[in-house]
């Protein structure tokens, strides 16, 4: 009975992380219509700030946020996927697998995943835009995982912000005692400056406007 309890439990865990990473993947964008038919639309931009600092704006999902240049950028079903630089190419530096932001528009109201172990809980502020925040952090068949999640809604869409990384516990790298603090700080460092810039990107969002005035994320969306 313990070992079934602790299999159902293990499969919740990964089944919320899975959430993280493929919240909205499946959720089709609607194409601006007008009254010569339907049109694709393709208006995201991004425009180096500074060496350190990008700007990413999305007009049709009505958005721009600010990141470090450093990270990758792709898009995805429903936003972007930004990539950041792990440091794995320095062997033996960290185990750190993945630190990734997710950046998703969505239908419907502002839904955080079930889960029952909440690290953190906010509510912050950003020009007037509500965030609410929730903060998790799980240690599953020895892997290390953390998450970040800020959502605002905006009429009939939710802008969902994930931040996921995810390291292998140093010992079951072969990593000797002695070496197990150095990688679990280097693991840390990576995933905390991660979280910190993600924590900034999400402070520097702006609604983006059409020239007629309205979200494009809520035109785009009207039936």
């Amino acid at each position: 009975m313990k070992k079934s309890i602790s299999i159902i439990v293990v499969l919740i865990i990964i089944g919320s992380v899975a959430w993280f990473f493929t919240r909205g993947n499946d959720s089709v964008k609607e194409s601006v219509t007008n009254a010569g038919g339907t049109i694709s639309v393709n208006p995201t931009s991004m425009t180096k700030v500074t060496d350190l600092i990008s700007m990413y704006r999305n007009d049709e999902l009505g958005f721009s946020v600010q990141y470090p240049t450093a990270w990758t950028s792709e898009a995805s079903a429903s936003g972007v996927l930004f990539g950041i630089p792990t440091g794995a190419a320095v062997a033996g530096e960290n185990t750190m697998n993945k630190l990734q932001v997710n950046i998703d528009v969505v239908p419907g109201t502002c839904a955080f995943p079930q889960v029952t172990t909440i690290a953190e809980r906010d509510t912050i502020k950003v020009n007037d835009i509500a965030f609410n925040m929730i903060a998790m952090k799980n240690s599953v068949q020895g892997r290390q995982y953390f998450n970040r999640m800020y959502s605002t809604p905006k009429g009939s869409v939710c802008y969902m912000f994930n931040f996921a990384s995810i390291a292998t516990n140093p010992s079951s790298k072969g990593f000797t005692a002695d070496k197990l603090d150095k990688v679990n700080l280097a693991n840390k460092n990576l995933a905390d400056a991660a979280d910190a810039a993600f924590q900034k990107l999400v402070k520097s969002f702006a609604y983006v406007t059409t020239p007629d005035g309205e979200n494009e994320a809520l035109h785009s969306s009207k039936k």
